[in-house]
């Protein structure tokens, strides 16, 4: 591995961990909800998607979107819908942060909200193959390049995500008053329209 192309890696990696996306909305709005704590299994759910991506890029990502064809639109369409629905939800909540009906979200809840968001953005499947070329050496065998690419690219999105959550929950007690709530709901809920507007246009 070529140290100084690791290095320009990791540090744009982090930079783009922390950046306002679907899953950064969505960690934060747990965090501010539920807490910190209890948002890792939703970043847990997201990171997961994250590995998956990544790893289909090591193993060929040009070849298994070239099989998924019709079908790249169609998740497209499908994960565009899905952040609608949850902006709308954001929304059209009254008072404390949008949470279903007592207080709180199952585990299982959190994680696939999180994995479902990350996984239905194509965006990041087109990311990746046009992201890691970028950080590689070709002097050096491009497989295992990749693969401390891909590893290393997950476990920062990890940590960036939390990080934005841990932010948030710093945040909750100024959010009581149901006011500030109301506002930073429809401000999280017209982000999540926004984004899955944009992935229709797109």
């Amino acid at each position: 591995m070529n140290w100084h192309l690791y290095g320009t890696f990791l540090v744009t990696a982090l930079i783009l961990s922390v950046t306002p996306g679907p899953v950064n909305i969505l960690a934060l709005s747990h965090a501010l909800a539920l807490g910190w704590a209890r948002t890792v299994t939703t970043v847990a759910g997201a990171t997961l998607a994250i590995a998956i991506q990544a790893a289909l890029a090591v193993v060929g990502i040009g070849s298994f979107l070239a099989l998924l064809g019709q079908w790249f639109d169609l998740l497209r369409w499908a994960g565009a819908f899905y952040l609608v629905y949850l902006g709308i939800q954001q929304w059209r909540a009254r008072g404390g942060m949008a949470i279903e009906a007592g207080g709180t979200i199952p585990v299982g809840a959190r994680f696939w909200k999180g994995f479902l968001i990350s996984a239905t953005n194509p965006k990041t499947l087109l990311f990746f193959p046009a992201f890691f070329p970028q950080f590689i050496d070709p002097a050096l065998p491009a497989t295992p390049q990749l693969s401390l690419l891909a590893a290393s690219f997950t476990a920062i999105g990890f940590l960036g995500i939390l990080t934005n959550a841990v932010a948030a929950h710093a945040l909750r007690r100024w959010l009581q008053q149901p006011s500030r709530a109301r506002l930073c709901n429809r401000l999280f809920g017209g982000a999540l329209v926004g984004m899955g507007a944009s992935m229709l246009q797109g």
